[in-house]
């Protein structure tokens, strides 16, 4: 995976949503000792405390910049941490399951599914949440099937510093994982008794110390009482419902879910392994109620259930809750993967017609994530890329593409029919990672040119010079931009609809020559688009608020900025500033 994970994580910059937003949380952290406003305790957006997560994420973040300067690859350098932890966590959980070739099968279906790539490349807290709930599942693990009283010690010791390390990435989410498996599992296997135990709940005072320390620490800022409030309750139960707030904390308007949603999109978030999940839960479910009237269980039940415990009582919990986004689902791709693992070890010698056709439809899920990429690179081949050098670099990368995907296809069909499905599935791996490297080598370099916001704060700040700047109903990602590119005091300008040319109107009188950047609906044209138009015409975007105040002969647009396929912005003057010819 080191191609795929290093590639994808250090040959981009800060793509929205949430990377600018992340990366300025980060970036204020680590400024903090040098006289800029922000602290270690809570991170700060602008001028404002960001009361929605813990700080780990950003102290590690805020740590990496302080050693390798200000840029996306010091911010992501973290990253590599967390997807190596949680690879190999997630290993050595099914290694003591069912095996070292199961092991390494789980990690290598875990680190390139989908949802799992895109969580430990993405910069975010959920890649290290995503870490910390791996290791508190071995931990979990391990010490419900130790014998030994101090080895069930040190293990359980481990679910709770990977408890600790997931609450502090992500607040309860990181309880909530190791949680609800372990005790699924132990009301499964009724061992009553293991809740009882010592060695089960001596780790938990090192979770009450150092968290205490963090909310003691909160507690001592300005507003402590109402930042608690707002990181326990508003951000914990106002996701799984309404509760009464102010509108900038009413998360449950935010990502709304629908019942089923999870499931709906499932086959996306582990792509290209989903058919592999569907043989998994097959057999699982014989395997884990096969003693379901016994008082104990054999280890392979035991695997079975633990694997099953790991996500559906997680995923079937978030599915309830008001708010849904595609990484709230990472932590249960653990589980799923264990789960898979688990079905392939057990069909060397026992493979029904279905389990067959479970791997055979792999193979051609493949067969289409290729044919994607290969349209996705004559699209760029179309539209994006102009030179000779680049389009013979396309020809070439398609041609060797297929050429290896072919071999390696003819390699995992043979192997199955030896009866080697985890041979199988490795020449599976090496197609699905060879044609996602290859397209992210084409891709990213385009991408990075539709999402550079850092030349459109640059430019702000050059045509604004000296002069006052205020920006209109501003997003966190606008506030990002301004804050970590050029670090400019601004002023934020928020009101309802009916009042917003009031108050732009008020602004220009106290400040004649001052700017006012808004944000314009929709997004910019760029080489696609222009192509997609042959086929059906595209949506022109007006200039929304900015129009509406040109109109109403409140302000005039002084620049535009726009990224190929990516925002718009429109910096407004006030039309006297026009007319004097004092605006540059």
């Amino acid at each position: 995976m080191a191609p795929l994970w290093l590639f994808s994580m250090f040959g981009r910059e800060y793509w929205t949503p949430d990377e600018p937003r992340e990366a300025d949380l980060a970036w204020n952290m680590s400024q903090s000792n040098v006289g800029h406003r922000g602290d270690w305790v809570l991170p700060e957006l602008g001028t404002h405390t960001f009361l929605e997560k813990p700080p780990l994420s950003y102290w590690l973040t805020a740590m990496s910049f302080k050693v390798f300067g200000q840029s996306s690859v010091a911010a992501r350098v973290p990253n590599v941490f967390y997807a190596i932890v949680t690879t190999v966590a997630l290993a050595l959980l099914v290694q003591a399951m069912a095996g070292t070739s199961a092991g390494m099968l789980a990690a290598m279906l875990f680190a390139s599914m989908f949802e799992s790539l895109r969580v430990v490349s993405w910069l975010a807290p959920d890649a290290c949440l995503l870490a910390g709930c791996a290791v508190a599942l071995l931990g979990a693990y391990r010490g419900y099937i130790a014998v030994h009283e101090v080895h069930k010690w040190r293990w359980y010791t481990l679910m709770h510093v990977g408890a600790l390390w997931g609450f502090m990435a992500k607040s309860a989410v990181g309880w909530l994982v190791p949680g609800l498996a372990l005790l699924t599992l132990i009301v499964w296997e009724r061992r009553w008794r293991e809740l009882i135990r010592w060695q089960l709940w001596s780790g938990l005072s090192l979770q009450l110390i150092a968290i205490g320390i963090w909310v003691s620490a909160v507690l001592h800022q300005p507003n402590g009482v109402e930042d608690l409030r707002v990181l326990f309750w508003n951000n914990l139960a106002g996701r799984f419902t309404h509760v009464h707030s102010t509108v900038a904390l009413d998360y449950a308007t935010g990502h709304q879910n629908w019942i089923g949603k999870y499931w709906v999109e499932l086959p996306y978030y582990i792509f290209p392994w989903f058919l592999l999940l569907l043989g998994a839960m097959r057999r699982g479910w014989t395997a884990a109620f096969q003693s379901v009237h016994r008082a104990t269980s054999d280890s392979n039940t035991i695997a079975w259930r633990f694997a099953m415990a790991a996500w559906l009582p997680f995923a079937l919990l978030i599915s309830l809750s008001a708010t849904a986004r595609d990484v709230y689902f990472a932590p249960a791709v653990l589980g799923i993967s264990a789960m898979i693992s688990l079905w392939v070890n057990e069909l060397d010698s026992n493979a029904d017609r279905f389990d067959r056709w479970m791997l055979r439809g792999t193979r051609y899920l493949i067969g289409v994530l290729l044919i994607m990429v290969v349209a996705v690179l004559v699209i760029l081949s179309m539209t994006e890329l102009r030179s000779d050098k680049q389009l013979a670099w396309i020809a070439l990368a398609i041609t060797v593409l297929i050429v290896i995907s072919f071999t390696a296809i003819r390699r995992a069909a043979a192997a199955q029919q030896h009866n080697q499905p985890a041979i199988s599935l490795a020449w599976c791996y090496m197609i699905t990672v060879i044609t996602l490297t290859i397209a992210m080598l084409a891709v990213v370099p385009v991408v990075n040119r539709w999402q550079n916001l850092g030349e459109i704060a640059h430019a702000i700040n050059r045509d604004c010079g000296t002069q006052p700047l205020a920006v209109l109903l501003p997003d966190e990602t606008t506030i990002a931009m301004l804050d970590y590119h050029v670090d400019r005091q601004i002023t934020e300008l928020n009101a309802p609809d009916q009042n917003i040319a009031p108050l732009v109107d008020a602004w220009f009188k106290q400040h004649p020559h001052a700017h006012i950047l808004v944000m314009l609906p929709g997004h910019a044209s760029g080489p696609i688009t222009q192509w997609l138009e042959h086929f059906r015409a595209q949506r022109i975007s007006g200039d929304g608020v900015a129009g509406a105040l040109m109109n109403a002969g409140i302000a005039m647009v002084a620049a535009r900025y726009e990224l190929p396929m990516g925002r718009r912005y429109a910096l407004l003057v006030a039309p006297t500033s026009i007319m004097t010819g004092k605006n540059p």
